[in-house]
């Protein structure tokens, strides 16, 4: 028969259950025929996507519990919403939504005895669900400005399961991405911002490189050689892009709930701007033309090299793209406030402030 949470077990901690976790131990034969019932041990609530331990314990047909932990290898473990791990630990599904009103099912059965088997309901808690969201534009291509930010729509109201009697449930929303179901209990959320939701502009590209200078010309041959000819001036580098715009941040919640946008701390800086391109590299100075013969004085002498170029400059940095505007404020009846995508779930569990 299910059970919710643990506490059942930790009442029962006494004589026949042992105290503190202890090492899973294989049973002797005659034990393991003698088992009659199955109790899973885990904590009494679970966050969506944060793993957690399990035990279990075996129950003699004395009445008497086995002095060790059952080796998972005994057991045939199942559940619908969280996934097992060989060690018997589980992982809930990361899914919120998925154990809203369910919580999370785990199931053991003996596999010596397939009519021995427990369930545990275990409660859902959402305190390591993220309370930051941010998004950007994208970057912007060599020397162009960044993306403006993404619109966002944040959706939030009261909803009420069966472990909860008040729940704050959000919904942040962006085009062409699935949406972000966020939850806590209402009486754990202080007054001030609880969530933190940014669009911000994308970076401006970077700026082009320069191009090298090109090497001077060698001198000719002479008496004396001929002076290489002076190496190219390198090219200055681009400049860099200008950052995206603030993306606009739009607030939705009941309108029987004056305080609901307080929750929201809304955020749409401008991207930042892109870096200037390296200036090119000055070309090297040609080198001096190779003496040939002899003049009435002696020897010709070679050439001398010509003088390098200089380096290019390196480009302007971009400037930072503007903010977004103020976030938009806007009220509906508490049972529209999730929209008609919302899944049906959800927006049956609305609740009236």
């Amino acid at each position: 028969m299910a059970r919710k949470g643990i506490l059942t077990a930790l009442i029962a901690a006494g004589a026949a259950c042992h105290a503190g976790p202890e090492p899973a131990v294989m049973p002797e034969p005659g034990q393991l025929a003698r088992i009659r019932h199955l109790r899973i041990e885990a904590p009494a609530a679970a966050c969506p996507g944060k793993a957690f331990a399990a035990s279990y314990d075996g129950q003699l047909d004395d009445g008497s519990w086995l002095p060790h932990r059952l080796p998972v290898e005994l057991l045939r473990l199942s559940s619908p919403n969280a996934e097992q791990f060989s060690t018997g630990d589980w992982t809930p599904t990361p899914d919120p939504l998925a154990s809203l009103t369910t919580g999370f099912h785990l199931v053991a059965t003996l596999r010596a005895n397939p009519d021995i088997t427990d369930t545990l309901v275990i409660p859902p808690e959402y305190s390591c669900l993220p309370r930051t969201f941010r998004i950007s534009g994208a970057q912007g291509n060599p020397g162009a400005s960044g993306a403006d930010g993404p619109p966002i729509t944040v959706r939030i109201g009261f909803i009420q399961t069966p472990y909860f009697a008040t729940l704050v449930a959000a919904v942040v929303s962006v085009p062409d991405r699935p949406p972000v179901y966020l939850f806590a209990d209402a009486a754990r959320v202080l007054p001030g911002p609880w969530l933190t939701v940014e669009s911000s502009g994308g970076p401006g590209g970077w700026g082009r490189n320069g191009r090298p200078g090109r090497d001077g010309a060698q001198g000719s041959t002479g008496c004396p050689g001929a002076g290489g000819g002076p190496g190219e001036n390198g090219e200055s580098g681009g400049p860099g892009g200008r950052g995206g715009a603030g993306g606009a941040i739009t607030i939705v919640g009941p309108n029987d709930w004056s305080l609901f946008a307080g929750l929201i701390d809304a955020r749409s800086p401008g991207g930042t701007g892109g870096r200037g391109g390296a200036g090119g590299e000055g070309g090297q100075g040609g080198a001096g033309g190779l003496h040939s013969g002899m003049s009435a004085h002696g020897f010709c002498r070679d050439g001398a090299a010509g003088p390098p170029g200089y380096d290019g400059q390196k480009g302007s940095d971009g400037a930072r793209g503007s903010a977004g505007p103020r976030s938009r404020i806007v009220t509906v009846p508490s049972e529209d406030v999730f929209g008609p995508d919302a899944p049906p779930l959800l927006r049956s569990l609305h609740k009236a402030e």
